[in-house]
């Protein structure tokens, strides 16, 4: 689990000079390790753990999370998609969500605060 999530910070992460980001995540084992916390100091970011057993104090990602499945049941829905298809409805929702502003970033979106680019919507279509 650990080499995926590093895998997409690497990718992700823009380089952040003396700035600590802090990986927010629940107290699962494998976000407790000495390995993971190891690769946290490589990459000089800090660590910050939800108590365990509770999902409320994680709200940031339970909302995103909630967010997430009720868009993908309501696109579902309204094209008459198997659910076979839920996870390709998933990513389609994901790349939406991230070329849209939002409050936290008022000029930009997630997609060009990470990438450095405006995003293409060439290649999307709607129905």
């Amino acid at each position: 689990m650990s080499k995926g999530v590093f895998s997409f910070i690497d990718t992700v992460v823009p380089p952040h000079g003396n700035k600590k980001i802090t990986f927010h995540s629940d107290n699962r084992g494998c976000h407790t390790s000495a390995h993971f916390k190891e690769q946290l100091q490589k990459r000089s970011m800090k660590q910050s753990l939800t108590p365990p057993h509770t999902p409320s104090r994680n709200g940031t990602a339970e909302r995103m999370n909630k967010t997430l499945v009720n868009s993908v049941r309501a696109m579902m829905h309204s094209s008459g998609l198997p659910d076979s298809l839920w996870g390709y409805a998933c990513l389609h929702f994901i790349k939406i969500y991230n070329i849209m502003p939002n409050s936290n970033l008022p000029d930009s979106c997630s997609f060009t605060t990470i990438h450095v680019i405006r995003p293409s919507i060439k290649l999307s279509k709607i129905l």
